[in-house]
């Protein structure tokens, strides 16, 4: 995850705390300018300050890097989310193989139509000499 998905995502749970940025700023110790220029990105968050601001959160540093805290999601959750992406995956290789046969029989009918075309025209050709 980037710093850029970091700062949107530290910033969504500031406002669902009803966090102001000056609250912020002064939880992890630094002044409103630099809590600031961290969730815009002119500052990378990549620092120090990326610990303070998750326990100013109340969350996690994976939290804020992972966007969701793996400590909230339990075994059976993550089985059946492990169970819903193999699911996934088979009917998205199953489409695959049927979009392919498509292509193939497309390409089969377009060849055909190419020689009737050229049929036609030497059809046509046949005919003008003839005439």
């Amino acid at each position: 995850m980037d710093d850029n998905s970091i700062k949107q995502i530290m910033g969504a749970l500031r406002e669902k705390q009803g966090l102001s940025q000056l609250e912020m700023a002064d939880r992890i110790g630094v002044d409103r300018n630099t809590y600031r220029n961290i969730e815009k990105g002119t500052t990378k968050i990549i620092c120090p300050h990326l610990e303070s601001i998750a326990e100013a959160l109340g969350t996690s540093t994976e939290h804020l890097l992972l966007g969701y805290d793996p400590n909230d999601i339990s075994l059976e959750e993550a089985s059946r989310a492990q169970s819903k992406l193999h699911e996934m995956e088979a009917l998205y290789s199953s489409n695959i193989e049927k979009l392919e046969r498509e292509i193939k029989a497309l390409h089969e009918m377009i060849e055909i139509l190419k020689e009737q075309l050229r049929d036609k025209d030497m059809i046509i050709s046949m005919l003008r000499k003839n005439s």
